[in-house]
Parts: C-alpha cells; sequence; structure tokens
C-alpha cells in the first residue's frame, strides 16, 4: 500500500534535485520495444521530460531487432532491446514470457489451440511454435501480426492465445500455464545499447527514466 506513494515522493525528489543540477540540452533519438503498454511507454517519456525539459527528445517504437543496426547507422543515439541472452549490452531487466488469454477464453482440449503469432524477424516469432513442440498439444496458427499492439488486440477479444512479455499482460487478459497444458516460457532480458557518440549523461539520463518507468 505504501510503495506508490513511496515511488511518487522519490520522482518528486528527483524532479525537485534538477532545480540545482546543471540542465542537460541536446538531442536524443530513442527506440523503444513496442511491447511496452501505454502507462510505461507514457511515464518513461513523462518523467524524463519532466527532469530534463530542455532535451529534444525523439522516439522510435518497434521491434527491437533492428535497433542494433540503427545505433551503427547513427540514425539511433540510445534503444531498450530485448534478447533470450542475459548477457547482451547493458543489462537492465529480466522479465518473464507468458501466455496470455481473454478473461473468457476456455482451452478446449477437443480442438487445436488458436494461438497468435508475430512475423516479424525477432526471437519472439518462433517462440510459442517451438514451446509448443515440446508438449502434447494440438495447435494452430489463427493470428499473424507484426506488431505486438495487434497481436494483444486478438488476445483481448478471445481470438487466440499468444506468448508475450508479463508486462503486456493488461486487465482483459489472464495468464495460462501448466493447468491447462501449456509449457513454460524462456525470460525475456532486457538491455541497452548506446551509439558510440551518444553523450554520456544524456544515455545515463534515458537509463534512469526506463528503469523507473518499468520497476
Amino acid at each position: 500500500m505504501l510503495l506508490p506513494a513511496a515511488s511518487q515522493a522519490l520522482a518528486n525528489l528527483r524532479t525537485a534535485q534538477t532545480l540545482f543540477s546543471e540542465r542537460l540540452s541536446g538531442r536524443l533519438r530513442v527506440g523503444v520495444p513496442d511491447d511496452y503498454d501505454d502507462f510505461a511507454l507514457g511515464r518513461i517519456l513523462a518523467i524524463f521530460k519532466t527532469s530534463h525539459p530542455g532535451v529534444q527528445v525523439s522516439v522510435l517504437s518497434g521491434c527491437t531487432s533492428g535497433f542494433q543496426r540503427m545505433i551503427e547507422a547513427r540514425s539511433l543515439d540510445i534503444a531498450v532491446c530485448s534478447s533470450w541472452s542475459p548477457n547482451a549490452g547493458d543489462h537492465i531487466a529480466t522479465e518473464d514470457s507468458v501466455w496470455a488469454a481473454s478473461r473468457s477464453f476456455k482451452v478446449n482440449t477437443a480442438e487445436p489451440l488458436p494461438i497468435a503469432v508475430l512475423t516479424r524477424q525477432c526471437w519472439w516469432r518462433t517462440l510459442p511454435t517451438d514451446a509448443l513442440k515440446t508438449v502434447d498439444l494440438s495447435w494452430r496458427t489463427v493470428f499473424e501480426s507484426e506488431s505486438f499492439g495487434s497481436l494483444k488486440a486478438a488476445v483481448r477479444a478471445g481470438f487466440a492465445i499468444a506468448a508475450v512479455p508479463r508486462n503486456s499482460i493488461c486487465n482483459q487478459m489472464r495468464i495460462l500455464g501448466a493447468e491447462e497444458g501449456l509449457p513454460p516460457l524462456p525470460k525475456a532480458h532486457r538491455f541497452f545499447v548506446t551509439g558510440a557518440e551518444t553523450p554520456q549523461p544524456l544515455a545515463d539520463a534515458m537509463r534512469d527514466a526506463v528503469i523507473r518507468a518499468t520497476a
């Protein structure tokens, strides 16, 4: 019960501290995963804008598999990426991957399990089907999309289930697991990739905003 109030108090203290420290300025182009929900993404931007109003921020939300190349091409300055590997980049968080279904969804063992999958070139693409091959459960792909937003819409509608990061679960969803015969999924590791020419104070400020918003 105290945690939300304490978190807000700390955020207010950090904001007040910026009044007595050197103001950051410049431009920062940031890549963020599109599996972040609206609350997390909005909170990241709000925290950074409040703490560093002098920095011009441009944000690209999408598949993280291309962010590394964009950093190398200098079209992004910093990005939050994800991977199965816990040793990739500047590690910031480890998160469970889960099977998501709508609140009203019922598993019917007499029929193939309807699943929604991503079609883009990233590790999430094959994660659900690779996992399902390890159990005695029939399934069929009924929905394909390049975006997590569309994937989650299909789940909320009760049309299919999908493998998603735990932070993607909203009030209209529930988590399925061993009781429904579903296999466990690997954890997702989030990490920062920073451009060689990105000013370190700007990178540190964005890193702090992401950690505070998604903790």
